[in-house]
């Protein structure tokens, strides 16, 4: 009975009931926009101020997907503005869609309207999918054998550069490796090989002492990963205090990986690079001694040992 006297009031006063109506839509926008937001691929030309937002609200990880948290907001976000949208106006929001279903104008509304929530619905499965995809996919070397005695050692100059780490100091080669010292590349927004190149290196790094071995992550994507946005990057790959995430000038950045041998390629479309997970021990005289392509902590780990053993060899000869 309710319900029929407030879609005769709809019928007598269309802007009575729209309102409820309204706010029923504004709900159904605002929660398609919410779950975009989250779920949307990023492209090159995103501002970093967007990107920072994204991860501050839904703690996107690697996988392109929102963290526990962020799903949390995704679900009893939308749930409980609807709850207590049907609290307070459900009769008149029934009503109106009553008064809807009941007119062809109204039925071409809903239809598109449920059309365009079909469309997102398939986009959202199919990001969650592409991002378990990534997530159940390991990219981490197999295996914990040792360093093989007959891997190839190098003794040739690491090519100097100075760029600007998480603390927005400038930070030079020549300085950093005056210990031994674990040089890689990789970027932000990397979903396959570069969580688990940097995880390889940190993992290399933590049974030894601080003071010992250093870590240095150059970055591959400078136009995203600028030195304002390196403090949360290095929160995000759990740097410890002796690792330095560096980047800089695009050019300054691109001079060093072309001096580093890495090649790269990178649409300009969605800012994705393609590069190999390499990675170099260079020993405190700033000689680069192994060059490595995905190796295991383990081999980092003795990379770094055996430089270490050798640099107290030269020291007390010297």
């Amino acid at each position: 009975m309710t319900d029929y006297l407030l879609e005769s009031e709809v019928e007598q006063d269309g802007s009575y009931a729209f309102t409820a109506l309204a706010l029923l839509i504004g709900w159904l926008l605002a929660t398609m926009i919410l779950w975009w937001f989250a779920l949307y691929q990023t492209a090159e030309s995103t501002p970093e101020w967007l990107l920072r937002a994204r991860a501050v609200c839904f703690g996107t990880n690697e996988s392109g997907l929102p963290d526990t948290y962020g799903w949390t907001v995704l679900t009893l976000a939308p749930l409980s503005m609807l709850l207590s949208l049907i609290v307070a106006l459900g009769a008149e929001v029934r009503a109106s869609l009553s008064f809807l279903t009941k007119r062809l104008a109204g039925k071409l509304a809903i239809l598109g309207v449920s059309l365009l929530v079909s469309l997102q619905v398939a986009w959202a499965t199919q990001r969650i999918q592409d991002g378990l995809a990534v997530t159940y996919t390991s990219f981490a070397p197999e295996g914990d054998e040792a360093l093989p005695t007959t891997y190839p050692r190098t003794s040739r100059d690491a090519p100097d550069f100075e760029l600007i780490d998480q603390t927005g100091q400038h930070v030079s080669l020549a300085k950093l490796s005056e210990k031994p010292l674990i040089l890689t590349f990789a970027f932000a927004h990397c979903r396959t090989v570069c969580p688990a190149l940097v995880a390889s290196a940190r993992s290399a790094i933590a049974p030894l002492p601080l003071d010992g071995v250093g870590l240095a992550v150059v970055t591959l994507d400078p136009w995203r990963d600028t030195p304002g946005a390196l403090p949360h990057l290095a929160k995000k790959w759990n740097m410890p205090k002796n690792a330095h995430v560096l980047s800089g000038e695009a050019t300054q950045v691109m001079k060093v990986l072309e001096d580093y041998g890495v090649p790269t390629s990178r649409d300009t479309r969605t800012g994705d690079i393609s590069h190999p997970p390499l990675v170099y021990v260079i020993g405190p005289n700033s000689k680069i001694q192994y060059t490595m392509n995905n190796p295991s902590p383990r081999w980092l780990r003795d990379a770094v040992l055996r430089t270490l053993v050798e640099d107290e060899i030269t020291g007390a000869n010297d």
